[in-house]
């Protein structure tokens, strides 16, 4: 039994005044910090432009806790923000960013989007950058000839024969009449 106890406290370090827990935590094994971007999606609306940038944090969100974003179109920053990870439990390790752009006078063409991310609180971070195609639609290119029917609903009319409407209309008048007798008079 003796010799079970003298094992354990071997193994266990106790701290003294001369071993401060700042050099304990510099001998410790860190878990290697990764932002992995996997994708970069663009989609066109007349004059707005909606980018979606689809990232990953390795090993998981619970090591991360602010990112700083900024996104880039040909090489001029367009915005940066700092996004908060979320820690709680049930969600994923994997994350969505949308920006929507004003496109009004870009010229068409061929342009750079870069996005970068930055942990705040390590060096880790990862930038991509793609090159895309900017096709402005025009307004007037979804003009139509002749409108599309949105909704045709058959409870706000009826189509009934003349001598029906005459019923219709006799009912009408009694109902009429009948709230009118009811009413008090001064």
């Amino acid at each position: 039994m003796v010799q079970t106890r003298k094992k354990s406290s071997e193994s266990f370090k106790q701290l003294k005044l001369g071993i401060f827990p700042s050099e304990l935590e510099k001998n410790l094994p860190r878990k290697q910090k990764q932002i992995i971007i996997n994708r970069i999606g663009t989609i066109t609306k007349y004059d707005e432009m909606t980018i979606t940038v689809e990232f990953k944090l390795f090993p998981s969100k619970t090591v991360f806790s602010k990112l700083k974003s900024t996104l880039w179109f040909d090489d001029q920053e367009v915005k940066s923000a700092l996004i908060e990870i979320p820690q709680k439990f049930g969600f994923s390790d994997e994350f969505k960013l949308k920006s929507e752009l004003d496109m009004r006078g870009i010229n068409a063409g061929l342009h750079s989007i870069k996005v970068e991310f930055q942990d705040l609180f390590s060096l880790s971070s990862a930038i991509k950058e793609e090159t895309i195609e900017y096709v402005p639609v025009d307004k007037t290119a979804g003009y139509r000839k002749i409108p599309l029917t949105k909704k045709i609903s058959g409870n706000d009319f009826d189509v009934v024969s003349i001598s029906d409407r005459e019923i219709y209309l006799d009912i009408e008048r009694t109902k009429k009449n009948e709230l009118k007798s009811k009413q008090d008079k001064w």
